[in-house]
């Protein structure tokens, strides 16, 4: 009998790189690795069809699937702490999002994952009610989504450069989930971020997941044991990536195995762990921070959206 093909698609990180270089296969199907140019990328050829499974922003994973039954997220996660990607000029006089009442900040698109923890962050941690900041979304948003009405939102800055925009002052901060490529004069809000991420990651425990691997449920359905051989796939690459940090960054950050040491023993050993049971908090809170913030409606429920497999 003929093995079947099995289309992924992911944008490529060390821990996908096994699966998208075919390191790694499936025993049961053909795997064509695709590698996707961006997230947006992918999550709209995830949810378009064109990929059997596919890395996907969770945020606009979870709107689609309110209206787009027949895809189901499996418990694989990318994940990443926000506070050092909170940015503002070298001479701000803000140092901490507390100091945000009133100001002007950047987004790159409103409702990206990264935004909705964002204002969780600011609303939830430190007891900043985004209503009170002006937000400056840089692109349209990939999805259509109703805006909160007591939000304040302009418009007049799409397609501008945040980098261009902080140094023009023509706004305060500029928020993302990946570094500014151009950071001159520019620093992060908080001045010791890694020390203000490990007092936040021991007070709440968790690291904010920001993509999910989603799946056609037709296909689940006709390979009941597909949901355990993916999971399998995707932990083996992300494992042989963790071996190949140290030496894969080595000529750009030569203690990388020492900053690895370090974050071992700054989190708990499971902080990267795919699996339901381990993530249901942090996935719970990310949906009720959508539900409150308006994002999604809250129509179909967290545990219908995902396989809970463990």
């Amino acid at each position: 009998m003929a093995i079947s093909t099995i289309r992924i698609g992911c944008t490529q990180y060390l821990h996908t790189d096994a699966i998208l270089s075919g390191r790694l296969t499936l025993d049961s199907f053909c795997v064509q690795p695709e590698r996707a140019k961006s997230i947006d990328e992918c999550t709209l050829k995830t949810l378009g069809g064109e990929y059997d499974v596919g890395e996907s922003s969770l945020a606009t994973f979870l709107k689609i699937a309110e209206s787009q039954t027949g895809l189901k997220a499996l418990p694989i996660f990318s994940r990443k702490f926000l506070h050092h990607y909170q940015f503002c000029l070298n001479d701000a006089s803000i140092q901490s999002p507390r100091d945000l009442v009133g100001k002007k900040v950047a987004i790159p698109q409103f409702w990206i994952t990264a935004g909705i923890w964002h204002r969780w962050l600011f609303e939830r941690y430190y007891g900043i009610e985004p209503g009170q900041i002006t937000w400056f979304p840089l692109q349209r948003d990939r999805v259509v989504a109703p805006y909160p009405d007591h939000y304040q939102i302009d418009w007049r800055h799409v397609g501008k450069s945040a980098p261009e925009l902080l140094r023009s002052r023509e706004v305060d901060v500029f928020i993302y989930a990946r570094k500014i490529d151009d950071d001159r004069g520019i620093r992060t809000v908080q001045p010791n971020p890694i020390e203000e991420t490990t007092k936040f990651y021991h007070d709440v425990r968790m690291v904010p997941i920001t993509h999910v691997i989603v799946v056609r449920e037709e296909l689940l359905e006709s390979n009941p044991n597909l949901v355990g051989e993916l999971v399998h796939l995707f932990e083996r690459s992300r494992d042989l990536g963790l071996k190949d940090v140290g030496n894969s960054v080595s000529m750009y950050l030569p203690f990388a195995d020492l900053h690895l040491q370090r974050t071992d023993s700054m989190l708990d050993k499971d902080w990267n762990s795919f699996g339901w049971e381990k993530n249901y908090r942090i996935l719970r809170t990310f949906y009720n921070a959508a539900c409150e913030q308006g994002f999604i409606s809250g129509k179909r429920s967290l545990e219908d959206c995902f396989v809970q497999f463990d």
